[in-house]
């Protein structure tokens, strides 16, 4: 990748985050824990990339809660196309984490579950960058 293709990834990759926001979805009280679980912000990564997915998961108190099970679903058009490892991750200090990685490029909304409470976390994978 050249420099100046370089600095016009990042430079379009810095509108985006400032577009989209980046304010972190909280969502909850769970039942029957009446846990509060903040998701990572809407993603994009280049293909073939890993994408490092952390929630938090937190008690009425905002303290920090371990071994919550946190389910990663892809839809099931997307299973032969990317993997989310693992897809079942248990809250450590109250955090979950899991590796996305996708093969071919296109926009998936991987779902996140933490007891009866589920989400969509947006993620766009990019394809190669064209070269000029």
């Amino acid at each position: 990748m050249t420099r100046s293709a370089f600095l016009i990834s990042v430079l379009y990759t810095s509108i985006l985050v400032i577009v989209l926001g980046c304010t972190p979805t909280i969502l909850g009280p769970t039942s029957p824990s009446r846990y509060r679980v903040q998701l990572p912000v809407r993603s994009q990564i280049q293909r073939n990339r890993s994408l490092t997915l952390t929630v938090h998961v937190t008690d009425t108190q905002g303290q920090p809660v371990d071994d919550v099970e946190v389910h990663f679903r892809l839809p099931d058009a997307w299973s032969a196309r990317a993997t989310v490892t693992p897809p079942t991750a248990v809250t450590i200090d109250g955090a979950a984490t899991a590796t996305f990685q996708a093969r071919v490029h296109g926009r998936v909304a991987l779902q996140v579950q933490v007891e009866d409470v589920s989400a969509l976390i947006d993620i766009t994978i990019l394809g190669d960058t064209p070269r000029f």
